[in-house]
């Protein structure tokens, strides 16, 4: 649930920001995915689901960005509106 909030401060700070021009750019939740084992992986080719102790916050979005298995290019989208 933490997750889901962060993501929520986000979106509300994205959508209330100047991008020269592109005014509305935010992020949205189109699928909560609950894993109850660990994704087998490996450092060459991590998931953000992999069995490990701790991921620095650039990194672990770097993973989910690359990551299949949803619709579009990883489990993290991002969408504007108004342009």
């Amino acid at each position: 649930m933490l997750q889901i909030n962060e993501m929520s401060n986000v979106d509300s700070l994205y959508r209330g920001t100047d991008f020269d021009g592109f005014v509305g750019t935010g992020f949205e939740i189109r699928e909560i995915l609950v894993h109850t084992d660990p994704t087998p992986a490996s450092d060459a080719q991590p998931h953000y689901n992999m069995e490990r102790v701790t991921w620095g916050d650039k990194e672990l979005l770097q993973v989910m960005l690359g990551v299949q298995g949803c619709e579009g290019p990883g489990v993290l989208g991002v969408w504007a509106s108004g342009v």
